[in-house]
């Protein structure tokens, strides 16, 4: 029997890597043959998963990384005595860390635990200063494992049979796309500066006068609520788009829209992608680093928008919402490629990594 261990943030936070983390972790629990833990950094026992868990899988609290900067990095690095003696008391064989500060305290593990740092940024998200630590410690670890091979071929400085590029499992996969009838986009994610929700926000007067009857309904919390909120007034656009708290059973709104929109600055591999496109959803999204271009094939199942073009963004997404038989088409498309990203696909290239580390 396999026993592998995540090391997360924090289980009960609703983001895209716990999602990510939750997905893979169920998908590796309902296989017989592996016994799997979740430690959970910042959370305390009281604390329950955002996301459902499957019954076999332990969740460990650490209650660490709480309080000011200083104290969070200090309790993050006053902790790997802490993570050596779960592993060694539970015998994990394999630990993933689920980010670059998470990656680089395990890096410091002792004991026969292969020790597989996850990445679900890109690269150039990370801090000068943790680039800098990150490859010297990276080193230590058995394994890398990216989403994109984009983001891989920034890992040069790691022999290439110690890097691998698994995507995220898709959340779900519905028996039929969504019908694309509803006049209405969607997106999905943290109100802040890198998701661009301000971009969004910017771009939707021009929205509105070339299809009035549709409408965008965003789904998010964050530090920029309230200007976006301001804007939206001042703009007078409240009646076109809308912004909502999040919601844990997403695809209902997947299946009620028709296309979904992404004016990121940067990403990772976004979940959001992947459950859009297995529910049928043509997408239209900047081309930004690093993910969209793994998941979207251009002109097939939606729209890669380079440099940031805002007019070009508005026109393909006004293009998908006047023309129904492509908005179908790239529907369809969509669905149907949405099977690289299953279960079985994504557990198959884990495995070959667990092999190979």
């Amino acid at each position: 029997m396999k026993k592998i261990a995540f090391v997360l943030g924090n289980i009960s936070l609703g983001a895209g890597t716990e999602r990510a983390v939750t997905n893979l972790a169920n998908a590796f629990s309902r296989d017989e043959n592996n016994q799997v833990f979740i430690v959970s950094i910042n959370s305390e026992d009281k604390d329950k998963p955002y996301y459902p868990l499957e019954k076999g899988i332990k969740v460990i609290h650490m209650n660490a990384g709480r309080g000011s900067k200083v104290q969070r990095l200090l309790g993050y690095y006053g902790i790997v005595g802490q993570l050596n003696k779960i592993m060694a008391d539970n015998d994990i064989d394999y630990v993933l860390g689920t980010t670059h500060a998470f990656n680089i305290l395990l890096s410091f593990l002792k004991g026969k635990v292969r020790k597989i740092g996850c990445e679900h940024m890109s690269y150039n998200a990370c801090p000068k200063a943790s680039q800098i630590i990150r490859k010297n410690r990276y080193k230590h670890l058995d394994a890398v494992v990216l989403l994109t091979q984009m983001d891989r071929e920034h890992y040069d400085f790691l022999p290439s049979d110690k890097t691998f590029v698994i995507p995220n499992i898709r959340s779900f996969q519905p028996d039929k796309p969504a019908v694309l009838d509803n006049k209405r986009i969607i997106t999905v994610g943290r109100l802040d500066s890198q998701k661009g929700y301000d971009i969004m926000v910017e771009l939707a007067p021009d929205l509105k006068e070339r299809i009035p009857d549709w409408k965008i309904d965003i789904y998010g919390s964050g530090a920029m609520k309230q200007q976006l909120e301001d804007r939206i007034k001042e703009l007078g656009i409240q009646n076109y788009v809308f912004i909502n708290e999040p919601v844990k059973e997403i695809r209902e709104e997947f299946e009620k829209s028709s296309m979904y929109l992404m004016t990121s600055r940067f990403e990772g591999l976004p979940m959001v992608l992947l459950e859009a496109q297995a529910c049928g959803l043509p997408i239209v999204s900047f081309n930004c680093p690093e993910g969209p271009a793994d998941v979207i094939n251009d002109g097939e199942d939606g729209y890669l928008i380079d440099d940031f073009n805002k007019k070009e963004i508005v026109d393909k997404t006004v293009r998908i919402a006047l023309d129904e038989q492509l908005r179908k088409k790239m529907g369809a498309n969509a669905f149907k490629r949405s099977d690289r990203f299953s279960e079985e696909s994504i557990l198959k290239k884990w495995y070959s990594c667990f092999e190979k580390c």
